[in-house]
């Protein structure tokens, strides 16, 4: 997910302009979630690897919690839309859409009081030694990102 704040305003006006374009030439789509006064709320995502997560365990998951998993992606990302609009928290389901391991995310989901043993872009309760290489992989990235921008 990617927030774009109100007051950056040169970000704002180039989101508009090239937004859609630059997503779709890394392969890439992009949902708002959310427009309020403090800015655009967007998940982006490859509709790809969307549609193998919503395939496995994940896509079960998400049917539990009454997702139209069997209509498609289109209709999964529509529920999880309609689901950031009307409780204006967010789902904590979305996690899954952001391709964070399911049991995680069902145990945030559930509540879970046990200690956590790292946390990152998420709460960790299994396998903490990959969370923390993915968690070092998402930081090179955002580096790397940044200083791209920057030239």
């Amino acid at each position: 997910m990617v927030r774009i704040a109100k007051d950056h305003k040169r970000l704002n006006v180039a989101w508009e302009k090239w937004g859609m374009e630059l997503c779709g030439g890394l392969g890439l789509s992009a949902l708002p979630l959310r427009d309020s006064s403090k800015g655009i709320l967007l998940l982006l995502y490859k509709p790809r690897l969307l549609r193998k997560v919503l395939t496995g365990p994940a896509g079960r998951y998400l049917c539990s919690l009454l997702y139209p998993v069997d209509s498609g992606i289109t209709a999964c990302l529509e529920e999880l839309n309609r689901r950031f609009n009307i409780s204006g928290n967010i789902p904590h389901e979305v996690g899954i859409f952001l391709g964070y391991p399911l049991e995680d995310v069902i145990d945030f989901i559930r509540g879970n009081k046990k200690a956590h043993p790292c946390k990152g872009c998420w709460k960790v309760y299994h396998r903490p030694e990959r969370a923390s290489r993915i968690f070092n992989y998402i930081n090179e990235a955002r580096i790397r990102l940044v200083q791209e921008a920057m030239i």
